[in-house]
């Protein structure tokens, strides 16, 4: 006789020699797994042996990230990974997801030559557009656009008299960073033998005013000036 599952088994009235044989087997648990929307979970479903451990992995869609996680109906957290050590009871698994939020700071240094707009820090979710309009000061201009910190000139727009920066799908916190200088302009001047010019070289700020000493020798006299 075959008696599955027993753990004893008792002879009555023996009469007779009799052989017994015992199959000792693994005891086996029942891994459920599951997940919400907008992610995955593995391994899938599985049959896990007595004191065996299992890692359950939570894998999130683009711009999504776990938000919970549950162990037989039990709030455990919101980690992307979860382990199961030392089996001894069946158990089911359960997570879900959620949107990320993404962060974008935009700063202007040396704001006295010029300006943007939606300047400081933003929470946008992921995913989201997001635009700066770029504007230099009389007498300035844009010197340098860094996007996390990488030369950003690449990406700007010109609009008119002033520069666009868009993003048409942010996914990651971003930092922009506007660098202005004011404009310098240069001017040079000399004389032929009769005379002196000072000063012969400058570099003056747009709009300032600058002052050119022409200086005749003994003898001479200013004949012209050419511009």
């Amino acid at each position: 006789d075959t008696i599955p599952g027993a753990d004893y088994y008792v002879f009555e009235n023996l009469h007779a020699d009799h052989t017994v044989s015992v199959v000792v087997g693994h005891y086996t648990y029942e891994i459920v797994t599951s997940c919400g929307p907008n992610g995955s979970v593995t391994p899938a479903t599985l049959i896990a042996e007595y004191g065996e451990t299992v890692e359950v992995n939570f894998t999130p869609a683009p711009c999504y990230q776990v938000d919970s996680v549950w162990i037989d109906g039990e709030y455990v957290g919101d980690d992307s990974a979860y382990t199961l050590g030392y089996i001894h009871a069946s158990h089911s698994i359960h997570a879900t997801f959620k949107m990320r939020n993404v962060r974008v700071k935009v700063l202007v240094e040396d704001s006295l030559y010029g300006t943007a707009t939606n300047l400081g820090e933003h929470l946008l979710s992921c995913g989201s557009a997001f635009s700066t309009s770029i504007f230099p000061a009389d007498c300035s201009r844009l010197r340098r656009v860094f996007v996390n910190n990488v030369d950003g000139d690449s990406l700007l727009q010109i609009v008119d008299d002033h520069f666009v920066l868009n993003f048409d799908s942010l996914v990651e916190d971003t930092s922009v960073r506007i660098l202005f200088e004011p404009i310098r302009y240069t001017c040079t001047a000399n004389a032929n033998f009769g005379g002196t010019v000072s000063p012969m070289f400058i570099q003056p700020l747009c709009g300032s005013n600058v002052t050119f000493e022409i200086d005749p020798l003994d003898c001479y006299e200013i004949d012209s000036v050419w511009l």
